[in-house]
């Protein structure tokens, strides 16, 4: 009788709470595509990424192979079973760990790898694979171990930053390797990497359980804090600009588990929330735009979903993906890839065993029409400054852009993202010609100067070369002069 009691003031307290809590997506709901791709051969490396992702045009996995690693990366627009063999990524000669595609590029991928190094690849239009892709558009080389994690700045065009399991960091500049930033080793390996959204921090958690701060331009930790007691791994994200950051990891009892943090004080959580007791290491992907946090796991079937509203987050479990197909990866879509007009506000890859299926997160309307509070203004393609700017100090909020179907927007390829940076260059290249050619002007001017200056100095050296032949030729009559009065004077005497 005391437990029933117990249990129903319990339901009566929860149902109270979900009453009380007031839910903007209180009718969302995730629902898998009916059309999958199948005969996929998902990697069996261990890795703490998310090892799949999209973008608007592609998708990427990594797949089972031996004698180094492969990547697929295949149209969006792919369905059925894949054929035994089609062309991938091969060029490395270790496992790949982790990969992404460039924010601002849909055609530019980056891979980590058990071979110590880090590559940037060019994809072939259409991603129409002729061959196995081999050959990299870069190459970063330093680490002196396995690199793990790789995260692309989300404001600076062509900024990298990599983390290895010989405890460092590292930010690129992937059009010249050599102008990188190296965080020495001051820290355990980390076990997630994510800059804040204006590309001025990077966050993680580390293998001795702590959340870390990093200011990778002042080559320091700013903040350090111990997060999750439980001896399994732990993830991190920023919760977009609120000034707040979620960890999740596990109890000292093996609950999964999540915490909210501020960033003015670390010194312990907004409060934590145990899940469940599943294995399976717990990844969080955070929509700034709309204020939901999703957790999915490896090994999970479902997907969480959380709102943040008041400075704290809610869990509703009305919108929650529920399978009961295991997952093998996970990887969500950028906001500008959903699709709008079906009210589509998350799209989610989830690789499997055997498949890969898309779980789409709607949020139903009875209205058609594009709805304006379901899909503002967005993170958009256009990098809000160069690397150069970035590596000078510079820090700028992201570029945005409208969701509308009918606006102007197009998704940019590489060598129009490349015309952004040509642009600056130019305007830097026409202000230091400018430069030159004052600089020029003055030299000529001091030039014409010395010429004139030489010009009188010859004429002087002429005059005074006349003055000495004068001196001389004087000298010389005085003399003779001199010589004829005192001969002139003997000849008197003797007379």
């Amino acid at each position: 009788g005391i437990n029933a009691e117990y249990m129903g003031i319990n339901l009566f307290v929860i149902f109270r709470e979900r009453m009380q809590t007031k839910y903007r997506f209180r009718n969302l709901y995730g629902e898998a595509s009916r059309d999958k791709v199948e005969n996929v051969r998902p990697s069996k490396v261990t890795s703490e990424s998310w090892m799949a992702r999209g973008n608007s045009t592609s998708f990427a996995f990594c797949w089972d192979t031996t004698g180094g690693g492969a990547l697929a990366v295949l149209p969006n627009s792919t369905v059925g079973k894949l054929p035994a063999n089609f062309p991938m990524i091969r060029g490395h000669q270790g496992a790949i760990v982790d990969f992404d595609f460039s924010p601002f590029a849909d055609n530019i991928i980056a891979t980590a790898s058990d071979d110590l190094t880090a590559k940037v690849w060019s994809l072939p239009a259409h991603n129409e694979f002729k061959t196995d892709l081999i050959d990299a558009s870069v190459v970063l080389s330093g680490h002196g171990k396995k690199v793990t994690l790789l995260a692309w700045n989300p404001t600076s065009e062509n900024v990298i930053a990599t983390t290895s399991m010989d405890k460092t960091v590292r930010v690129w500049d992937i059009t010249n390797p050599s102008n990188s930033i190296v965080l020495p080793e001051a820290h355990e390996v980390l076990l997630s990497l994510e800059w804040n959204f204006n590309g001025s921090l990077l966050g993680g958690t580390t293998k001795d359980r702590k959340l870390r701060l990093i200011d990778p331009r002042a080559r320091s930790t700013i903040s350090e804090t111990n997060t999750h007691e439980g001896s399994k791994g732990q993830k991190f994200t920023w919760l977009g600009e609120t000034g707040l950051v979620v960890t999740s990891g596990f109890s000292s009892n093996q609950e999964r588990q999540y915490s909210l943090w501020d960033l003015k004080n670390l010194s312990q959580p907004l409060n934590t929330k145990n899940i469940d007791n599943a294995s399976g290491v717990l990844y969080p992907f955070f929509d700034a735009d709309l204020g939901i946090l999703y957790l999915a796991g490896k090994g999970d079937g479902n997907i969480r979903s959380f709102e943040f509203s008041d400075g704290d987050l809610h869990y509703n479990s009305a919108p929650d993906y529920r399978s009961t197909v295991a997952s093998r990866a996970y990887g969500f879509y950028p906001k500008r890839a959903v699709n709008v007009m079906k009210h589509e506000v998350t799209r989610v890859i989830k690789v499997s065993e055997k498949e890969i299926e898309f779980v789409s997160f709607i949020a139903p309307r009875r209205a058609p029409e594009f709805q304006e509070d379901l899909f503002p203004d967005c993170i958009s393609e256009v990098p809000a400054q160069t690397a150069e700017d970035w590596f000078n100090g510079n820090t700028v909020a992201p570029n945005r852009r409208s969701m509308r179907p009918d606006a102007n927007v197009q998704s940019f390829t590489r060598s129009q993202v490349l015309t952004t940076s040509l642009n600056a260059n130019d305007a830097k290249i026409k202000a230091l010609e400018e430069q030159v050619a004052s600089l020029q002007a003055e030299l000529s001017n001091r030039n014409n100067t010395i010429a004139e200056i030489q010009a009188v100095v010859a004429r002087l050296t002429e005059q005074n070369e006349l003055l000495k032949q004068t001196v001389a030729n004087f000298e010389n009559a005085q003399q003779k002069s001199h010589e004829q009065q005192s001969h002139e004077q003997q000849s008197h005497e003797q007379q």
